[in-house]
């Protein structure tokens, strides 16, 4: 996140603070679907990770 001053300083320029799902424009039912599957990916990573230091 930036910092307040910051986030201050650009918006008085005229610029716009937002996340990912404003500036595409996702619906709240589309924005959980990428965060599940970015989730499952990070476990997935993990758990390969995890077994390649085991075997």
């Amino acid at each position: 996140m930036l910092q307040t001053s910051k986030r201050r300083k650009l918006e008085k320029s005229g610029w716009k603070i937002g996340g990912c799902e404003d500036f595409l424009g996702l619906t709240p039912k589309e924005s959980a679907g990428i965060e599940m599957k970015q989730t499952f990916h990070r476990s997935l990573k993990e758990r390969r990770r995890k077994k390649t230091r085991t075997s």
